[in-house]
């Protein structure tokens, strides 16, 4: 059985391609949980998950949606975030992103960029990508306790 992920990742904002993409990637190596870019539903999840890093899409969003910033910055100084955005989502924002515990990812990026930079923030090794798909198929065994929740591959 492979091994359960142990780092926990939250990613908020609009959904759309990339932020599947880089949700599906992640999912591979860590305990990743999508939430929607509404500050009532990712407080709740905050406290109860008690993620390693939370990743923002500011693709889409507007500017009521800077309140998850400093929600964040003010509440959760602890947790590091990582920003996903064109420069211009990045410039609309900039006077919420404060501090260190801000990186900004700019578009366009890869996935397996995004997978780079969140390993080095975490401190974990990389996988070798590019043995990742061994063409057997994906089961994800879900539970109603979270943590218990695995992926496993079968097949050939």
């Amino acid at each position: 059985m492979d091994e359960i992920p142990t780092k926990k990742i939250i990613i908020t904002g609009r959904s759309n391609d990339i932020v599947k993409g880089i949700e599906e990637l992640l999912s591979s190596f860590f305990n990743v949980r999508y939430c929607s870019l509404r500050l009532r539903v990712l407080e709740g999840m905050l406290r109860i998950d008690k993620p390693d890093l939370v990743i923002i899409s500011l693709m889409q969003a507007i500017e009521p949606d800077s309140e998850i910033l400093d929600y964040l910055h003010d509440e959760f100084l602890y947790i590091p975030v990582f920003t996903l955005g064109e420069e211009k989502d990045i410039k609309t924002f900039e006077k919420h992103i404060k501090g260190k515990q801000f990186d900004n990812l700019i578009m366009p990026i890869m996935p397996r960029e995004v997978y780079a930079e969140v390993c080095k923030k975490l401190d974990v090794p990389m996988a070798d990508l590019s043995k990742e798909d061994d063409g057997k198929k994906k089961i994800l065994i879900v539970d109603d306790n979270p943590s218990r929740s695995e992926e496993r591959r079968v097949g050939k």
